[in-house]
């Protein structure tokens, strides 16, 4: 028996507006990746410029459920 899925998306930002859920994974990582990056090399310290890519990660994990939509 099939499924309907209904068409999900999230809301990532004004320059970005609504994103599918794959779409929407691709940013986070894009915001975790290099920070993460640099942790592993760093042994733990972390810059600003990627404290501030973690934080604003963190903002959108904190946040999806206020802004996920079905059309």
């Amino acid at each position: 028996m099939a499924v309907k899925v209904k068409n999900i998306t999230l809301y990532w930002d004004h320059e970005n507006g609504d994103l599918t859920p794959r779409e929407w994974l691709s940013k986070f990582v894009e915001l975790i990746e290099d920070p993460l990056r640099s942790m592993e090399m760093c042994e733990g310290d972390m810059w600003m410029s990627d404290y501030r890519l973690m934080s604003d990660a963190l903002y959108h994990i904190q946040n999806r459920d206020h802004v996920t939509k079905n059309k």
